[in-house]
């Protein structure tokens, strides 16, 4: 995908690495916030004193909170790409949704203090006046404003960073504002109308909102979300391309921050391969995963048994015993033990989390109606929840 807005400031050097490429540029975007931030202020605040506008020296100062931002999202950049050491052997990438937290409660704050001043002045009732140099100045803050959303918006998407996204946000917090003030002084001078107050409220609500997703984003990182399926089925197809291998489930993504996750998955082959064999297909498999997905990846083998009367009986008897008790589950890895003159089956389960037998329930039950089957099977069982 090209980005022509930020590759005109931020351009991929000539033999650097995406992980270097992307600290580099995620550094010099925020200094582009903190640069343009200053100006603002600096402008606002000159602008302010000759026109005797407390409003624009207002406007300034929360120019200069929003550097703290920009300064939270470069310091960002610099800690999530230092390298993994002794006390953080998956690396520092994570820190970076943590840094995104701290913007989000900067807007937290923004919100509060628009949402306390809009109340008291529909409560003052008071017309709020501003010249004209201070509407003009608001109306090229928008602008400005305007521009840097959709340079932190595209940089975000770019890089995939969920501080670039909440500095975005912050941006259009900020345009919103401004221009909720320039329409409630147009309402003013063309109807009388005072909504100034009214309006404040509704951009405080949205800047509220704001702050929610970012945090949701962040803390859905943190505490680990599901891959999606369009890369799982991605991931078993690579995984299914090599001979001898039949099945895989179990397929688990880990996401330690951007460009850094690993994967886990199990690989069924059929048991007539010995553990040498079985030991080159799943070295065949990481190496795959890792040329494909760039993540790190460890495979677990599970020999199965097929293609006899035997597993043939086994598999229906299951099946039947799951589709009377859980439609929506599946069942993998399925193996036959013989000991004692009798098969023992040792086999997974996996159960949707909305499911609402226990674990204990779901083994139990299976337990008890595959000892009533003619054959008469004892089993071993896992309940995994997906």
């Amino acid at each position: 995908m090209k980005y022509p807005l930020s590759d005109s400031i931020i351009r991929k050097r000539a033999g650097e690495t995406d992980a270097s490429f992307r600290e580099r540029g995620g550094r010099t975007a925020s200094v582009v916030g903190m640069l343009a931030n200053l100006l603002l202020s600096c402008a606002k605040i000159a602008a302010g004193i000759i026109a005797g506008s407390i409003a624009i020296v207002g406007d300034a100062v929360n120019n200069i909170s929003d550097i703290l931002s920009y300064v939270i999202s470069y310091i960002s950049f610099r800690v999530s790409a230092r390298p993994a050491d002794r006390e953080h052997p998956y690396g520092h990438a994570r820190f970076e949704y943590i840094a995104s937290l701290f913007v989000s409660f900067i807007l937290i704050m923004v919100a509060y203090r628009l949402g306390a001043s809009s109340v008291a002045l529909i409560g003052s009732g008071e017309r709020v006046v501003y010249p004209v140099v201070a509407i003009a100045f608001l109306a090229v803050s928008v602008l400005i404003k305007l521009w840097m959303f959709v340079f932190y918006r595209r940089i975000s998407k770019r890089f995939d960073s969920t501080v670039l996204r909440a500095s975005a946000a912050d941006c259009i917090a900020d345009v919103l504002s401004t221009s909720i003030i320039l329409i409630s002084i147009a309402f003013s001078a063309l109807f009388g109308l005072n909504t100034d107050g009214w309006m404040g409220l509704i951009v405080a609500a949205f800047i509220l909102y704001s702050a929610y997703t970012i945090i949701r984003e962040a803390m859905d990182r943190i505490l680990g979300s599901p891959e999606s399926s369009t890369e799982k089925e991605a991931i078993a197809a690579a995984a299914m391309s090599f001979d001898g291998v039949k099945g895989v489930h179990d397929i688990l993504v880990h996401n330690y921050g951007t460009g850094v996750r690993f994967c886990t998955l199990h690989a069924e082959v059929e048991n007539v391969y010995d553990i040498r064999t079985g030991h080159e297909i799943a070295d065949a498999i990481e190496r795959e995963i890792h040329s494909r997905f760039g993540m790190e990846c460890t495979v677990h083998i599970d020999p199965i048994e097929q293609d006899t009367a035997e597993y043939e009986i086994a598999v229906a008897a299951v099946d039947e015993v799951r589709s009377g008790m859980l439609a929506d589950a599946t069942v993998h890895d399925l193996r036959l033990v013989r000991s004692n003159g009798g098969i023992k089956l040792m086999f997974d389960v996996a159960v949707p989390y909305e499911a609402k037998m226990s674990d204990a329930e779901i083994k139990d039950e299976f337990i008890k109606r595959l000892r009533d089957h003619p054959e008469k099977y004892e089993a071993v069982i896992t309940v995994d929840r997906q």
